[in-house]
């Protein structure tokens, strides 16, 4: 029915699936779909279909569903693939995908992310599974099968860095549904994303190929944190004037908001820089495109200024081009350097410009990177000048900040920048947006003020970008050949944004000028400034000077000149600004004391001479600009106020003659601060609603004589250059913005994707109703076959209830939960009291009482046990069902909730089949033998031996057991043993491509006494074997200080410790285990080394992240370091938390109550300290070698015998570890206090703990009532003493211990 519709697959996949609301069956839908368009678009419809499996039993679920799927592609087989492969229609796929999960975007959940994720990447899809592990047969319906899908969800992608995204289609589609995901969803989908991109380039094509999606919803991302942080640009004038400078950081207390501003961010920047770095068109129109998009958000303006930040930073701190780190030399590649890769990178294009494209890059390259650093330079003019920072919009000193303190970054009279590299953070952001502006009249002025410390930043980061190539280090600034090379790259213009901008010299002036009226005075940045300002200007000069002598005029402002003179005079008219700050700062400093604004006297006089520099500099550029075009200044300012700058520079380059020679240059620089142009002229006049300085040309009245107006109509044109920047900024940013609102359009339209969701529903609904009436007749066999098992099932069950009223016995199982802690018991059936290892009576006390006593106990378990059977033995099989009959119906729903099975050791079953029929009597069928209940799997596919055929197979042991289909051999391993705590079992083992077989050939041997274990009523089983499919990590382990052990876990949380003949037989079988056998849980990595797998695995990344507890982490370090429960030798140890276990109450808050984490056990004592260490110096006579400070080790097989004895297995080990009885009362552990007293004060006792300290209560009970003794002084043992504040309970001291041990002060 599917494969009958030309889209019916997708359709049926997207709404049968992907709609479900079960966030499991969504997360298969969409892997699913993945799988399928992956498979369509890759092949040709003919081999689809001959790929597809061919099974020859055709009546199993699977042959069925193989059958179906061939002969449905057949049928679509002209139709299929000239629909899917249409463009168009995998657009409409992914869109139908994309309004479900949006419809369900509150739902999304584990699956549906991991789903998401294997769609998008191109290297993740590496497991592929046969359609026999997927469809099985279903019991519980008559001719039914069913979907095993816990392989496919299971498949989870991990350490997303080490993929890279493939589908365009698919991250386009994420892209677009990461607006409306939940905030936390977003941060994890942003981490992952850049992680990609920053790992793999081609994720960053994939990505970059989605031309309309990517930057649209980047954009919106981007904007919706800023403007959850900024609380949104666009207010009331009135509130604006409430609004006080003081900064609400309520919206940044929530870490996930700021770290989706560094993600999405930095993934904007990282993307955008890898289009700026080809340097071709593309990278034109990405950074246009991202400028245009500020038209659709309220905060545009804010979004984009912030982003260009990022991306300024990105390429500084990665360089200009591409893969620079290829390019590195020996002296090159020193990671110290500061801007390494932008430096390199200026290297490179320098040298390609020098010598013609022979050296570094190509010409046409190196051009192509100039043009691109060009653009964005007038690109972030047009920015800057349409925010309200024009030339002239610089001369509204009510603009800037009149407070001693900058509110954002606590500069003096201006704004600090210390790092460009990392662009505007959230905080800044926040600040900029609230910054005060009660005294802006206007949204003009407003404006300015919201962005004046990002326009600020904007330009330095652009300035500190180009200073790289325009001053490179490989060439000597004092050389001629260093300023003709920055001058020749200055010259250059940018037409692409039009000609109102003019050379690019005219735009760095502009951005120079920008951080000359808004920077602190006194710092590196501002001194910085002022000295490239200075070199500007000489440039400017010598382009005024070189076109003065080839048209053979001088006239001010003549119009090929024109440009360059105004720059000029803004230069001069700042400069008279910048020194009256500077002025401002100089009294604050020296009438202040130091501690107000600086931590030190050195900060204070570096701040002080930094200022003086500064003063110097902004003197010679004002100086530069009298004598090289005096006569712009001559025409373009008041007769007043040129004669005052008159005076005072010839006061400073002609001191009078009876002033002394050794004048100081503070003194001079005093004195020129204090002269009539610098401390005057500090007014503005208002011109078209623009202010401009007093002392500017504007017809005013000096000496009886009118001014000239050239000064005004030079303000006039800078206005209008602004204007014209920006007009041309806007008409620019068209292009794009047309492109973006028909791609919108085109994703508006839903006609075909409304088709697509209506032929889904139509497949779903039929294949549903079919369901219904299938299942309806199944079930009703299935209620007729009920109603007999339940009968029969009652019966079963009344015979083994019997057996659970004895008192059972239990031990440590050894098997973990998944977060690996022992809190798990299994029955004993070989237990015993170990009456007769009593430290009393081996020493002969009471031993005649006690042989009495023991004889009269094992009389009265004989006699029950006749009974019992005698009870069972009796009970009629009719009358099993006659009473079922008459159970009422709660009885009754308690017998068919039971389907477990418990075989008890000594009872024997016996039931009248006279009325069953052959298939009954299997059902009711009791087995005899009693066995183990912690075996590794059951006996249903061993096949007996009788069974089978005579052969000469090597294997045939092995072959007892069904083989899956396709099963074969693959190694043969001798004298291979399986270690456990308590055993050692030699034999062979057998590696197939399913499965591991292990053939016991020696005796089952006790670790602790190297002798034969013979334990009666278990039923020896010499051949196992272990399913691959469930292995999930491997380990290698060392076992008698050797290399020659491998640790094996499986999906049940079963550890399989492998001892082998050697390490070569080790790492063949490991090698062959990894390349050879099907292992689809198997996540651990394929070094055995413990450091290496400890580094690849990030653990101690996702312990600091909090993504894991402390105790996962130490357990994860344990097993890493090759400890294992498996081993009594290297038992998992834990340290000691508490020093305290003597008050009625812990306040784990407080850290007096902690051990000292920061040394071993053996150095908290310094008194005992120094008397090992005095022991270790008086065995000068020893060698070094047997030398040595602590007499123990902090664990060995003795000290985890000492803590776990009260529980079996480790009371058998612990009595034979004791040469058959227990250890002396008083040495036993009977309390915690003692035990760390202990720990505390003797030379021989440095052990820590277990791990069974933080998760298992049973070991501190003696629930078995082993005999333990008394102590010396008449005080019986059975519990262990606990601390008061575990208030006598077990339960009481786990939970308050793992509280201690997961507490902030044990995580620092």
């Amino acid at each position: 029915d599917i494969f009958e519709h030309g889209n019916g697959v997708a359709s049926w996949m997207l709404c049968c699936l992907v709609n479900s609301f079960d966030d499991k069956i969504r997360g298969l839908g969409i892997k699913c779909l993945a799988a399928y368009l992956q498979s369509v678009s890759s092949v040709s419809q003919n081999n689809v279909v001959r790929n597809l499996p061919s099974t020859k039993n055709s009546s199993t679920p699977s042959g069925k569903i193989s059958n179906t799927m061939r002969y449905g592609m057949g049928i679509a087989n002209n139709v299929l693939m000239s629909v899917l492969s249409g463009r168009d229609n995998t657009k409409v796929t992914y869109k139908l995908l994309w309004h479900l999960l949006k419809c369900h975007r509150e739902r999304l959940g584990a699956a549906s992310n991991a789903a998401l994720l294997y769609l998008i990447v191109e290297n993740g899809r590496s497991s592929s599974f046969d359609i026999e592990d997927i469809v099985v047969e279903n019991a519980e319906v008559i001719g039914g099968s069913r979907l095993q899908c816990t392989s496919l969800l299971d498949n989870q992608l991990s350490k997303v860095g080490t993929f890279s995204i493939g589908n365009s289609y698919g991250v386009g589609t994420l892209l677009r549904l990461l607006r409306f995901m939940p905030s936390d969803q977003k941060e994890r989908w942003l981490f992952d994303l850049l992680a990609m991109t920053l790992a793999s380039s081609k994720s960053v094509e994939a990505i970059l190929k989605c031309e309309n999606e990517w930057q649209p919803c980047l954009f919106h991302l981007t904007g919706e944190v800023i403007e959850e942080i900024t609380g949104g640009s666009k207010q009331s004038s009135e509130a604006n004037r409430e609004r006080n400078s003081t900064v609400d950081t309520e919206a940044l207390s929530k870490p996930s908001v700021r770290t989706r501003y560094d993600l999405s961010l930095k993934l904007y920047s990282t993307l955008l820089g890898h289009c700026v770095r080809k340097g071709d068109e593309k990278a034109f129109e990405a950074v246009e495109m991202a400028a245009s998009l500020q038209r659709v958000d309220a905060n545009g303006s804010e979004v984009f200024s912030i982003l260009l930040s990022h991306l300024f930073a990105d390429l500084i701190e990665n360089g200009t081009i591409a893969n620079i780190e290829s390019t590195y030399t020996k002296s090159d590649a020193n990671p110290i350097v500061k801007n390494r890769a932008l430096k390199q990178s200026a290297k490179l294009v320098t040298q390609a410009i020098l010598s013609n494209g022979s050296s570094g890059l190509d010409m046409s390259s190196a051009v192509r990177q100039w043009r691109c650093l060009r653009h964005l330079t007038a690109l972030t003019v047009a920015v800057v000048t349409d925010n309200g920072f024009g030339v002239v919009d610089l001369f509204d000193y009510r603009n800037q900040n009149a407070s001693a303190v900058d509110s954002i970054t606590g500069g003096m009279y201006g704004i600090r920048l210390d790092n460009l590299v990392s662009g505007i953070n959230a905080f800044e952001a926040l600040a900029g947006a609230k910054v005060n502006t009660e005294q802006a009249d206007n949204e003009r002025m407003r404006k300015r003020a919201r962005h004046r410390y990002v326009c600020v930043v904007l330009a330095s980061q652009v300035l500190t970008l180009l200073d790289a190539f325009i001053f490179p280090d490989n060439l000597d600034s004092a050389k001629a050949a260093s300023q003709l090379h920055g001058l020749s790259l200055v010259r250059s213009t940018e037409p692409r944004l039009g000609q109102s901008q003019g050379l690019l010299l005219v735009s760095l002036v502009r951005l120079s000028l920008i951080l000359l009226a808004y920077l602190e005075p006194s710092s590196v940045r501002f001194l910085q400034a002022c000295s490239r300002l200075r070199c500007f200007l000489h440039w400017s000069l010598e382009i005024i000077r070189e076109s003065v002598a080839l048209g053979g005029y001088s006239v001010a402002f003549h119009e090929l000149t024109a440009p360059l003179d105004r720059m000029v005079l803004a230069i001069v008219l700042h400069c008279h600004r910048a020194l009256s700050r500077c002025s401002m700062v100089l009294a604050e400093l020296e009438s202040s004391p130091w501690d107000k604004y600086f931590s030190d006297l050195e900060s204070r006089q570096k701040s002080h001479r930094r200022l003086f520099r500064a003063i110097l500099e902004l003197r010679e550029i004002v100086l530069a600009a009298y004598r090289g075009r005096n006569e712009v200044l001559r025409t373009a300012l008041s007769p007043q106020a040129h004669n005052a700058l008159s005076r005072g520079l010839e006061e400073v380059s002609s001191p009078k003659k009876e002033s002394p020679k050794s004048m100081s240059k503070e003194v001079n620089l005093r004195s020129f601060l204090e002269s009539d142009w610098v401390s005057n002229f500090l007014d503005v006049d208002t011109l078209e609603d623009f202010e401009i300085p007093e002392q500017v040309a504007n017809g005013q009245m000096h000496d009886k004589k009118k001014a000239s107006t050239r000064g005004k109509e030079a303000m006039l044109e800078l206005i209008a250059e602004s204007k014209a920047i920006v007009k041309e900024y806007s008409a620019l940013l068209n292009e794009p913005f047309g492109a973006f609102c028909e791609s919108q359009r085109k994703w508006a339209e839903t006609d075909a994707v409304r088709d697509r969701e209506y032929e889904g529903d139509l497949l779903v609904k039929r294949l549903s109703s079919k369901h219904r009436t299938d299942t309806s007749e199944s079930n009703r066999l299935v209620v007729t076959q009920f109603a007999l098992a339940s009968q029969r099932m009652a019966a079963i069950q009344r015979l083994m209830n019997d057996p659970w009223d004895l008192l059972r016995r239990w031990e440590v199982s050894t098997h973990t939960d998944l977060l690996y802690r022992r809190i798990l018991f299994s029955p004993n059936y070989c237990f015993t009291n170990h009456a007769s290892a009593s430290y009393e009576l081996t020493l002969g006390k009471d031993r005649e009482a006690f042989q009495k006593e023991e004889i009269s106990r094992q009389e009265r378990e004989k006699e029950k046990e006749i009974e019992l059977a005698l009870r069972v033995a009796v009970v009629p099989y009719e009358e099993s069902v006659d009473e079922e009959v008459e159970e009422d119906d709660d009885e009754r729903a308690g017998s068919d909730g039971f389907f477990g099975w418990v075989e008890m050791e000594g009872v024997e079953a016996t039931l009248d089949r006279s009325h069953c029929s052959d298939e009954e009597e299997e059902v009711v069928d009791v087995k005899d033998d009693t066995e183990d209940e912690t075996a590794e799997e059951s006996d249903w596919d061993e096949i007996d031996a009788a069974e089978m055929e005579s052969t000469t197979d090597p294997f045939d042991w092995a072959r007892k057991f069904l083989w899956s289909d396709g099963e074969h051999p693959l190694q043969n391993f001798e004298n291979v043993a399986i270690v456990s705590v308590q055993t050692f079992i030699e034999g062979i083992v057998l590696l197939t491509s399913h499965s591991i077989y292990f053939h016991q050939t020696g005796d089952v041997i006790d670790v602790m006494t190297k002798e034969k274990i013979d334990v009666e009523g278990k039923k020896p089983k010499p051949n196992r074997r272990w399913k691959l499919n469930q292995m999930t990590d491997v380990h290698g382990r060392r076992y008698m200080m050797k290399a020659q052990g491998l640790e094996l876990f499986f999906s049940d949380m079963q550890g399989l410790f492998l001892k082998f003949n050697g390490v070569k037989d080790r790492d063949l079988f490991h090698s062959k285990l990894r390349s050879n056998c099907k292992v689809p849980l198997l996540r651990s990595f394929k070094s055995l080394i413990p450091r290496t797998v400890f580094k690849k695995s990030m653990l101690t990344d996702l312990w600091l992240k909090r993504r894991i507890s402390n105790f996962q982490y130490i357990m994860a370090l344990n097993l890493m370091a090759g400890r294992t429960f498996n081993d009594i030798c290297q038992y998992p140890v834990f340290p000691w938390i508490l020093n305290d276990y003597q008050s009625e109450t812990l306040d784990l808050n407080d850290p007096s109550i902690y051990r000292d984490l920061s040394k071993p056990v053996g150095a908290l004592n310094p008194d005992r300290l120094a008397m090992l260490i005095e022991r270790y110096n008086d065995l000068d006579g020893f060698p070094e070698e047997q030398k040595f400070l602590f007499g123990s080790h902090y664990s060995s097989p003795g000290v985890v015998l000492h803590y776990m004895l009260r529980q079996e297995p480790f009371t058998s080990m612990h009595i034979a570890l004791q040469s058959g009885r227990f250890d002396c009362p008083d040495r036993l552990f009977f309390d915690i206090a003692g035990c760390w007293r202990s720990c505390l004060t003797s030379t021989s006792d440095v052990k820590e703990l277990t791990p069974e300290f933080f998760t298992c209560p049973e070991i501190f009970t003696n629930t078995n009532n082993f005999p333990l003794g008394e102590t010396q002084d008449n005080k019986q043992i059975s519990n262990v003493k606990l601390p008061p504040w575990a208030k006598g309970s077990p339960h009481e001291f786990i939970r308050i211990h793992r509280l201690a041990l997961e507490s902030d002060y044990v995580s620092r």
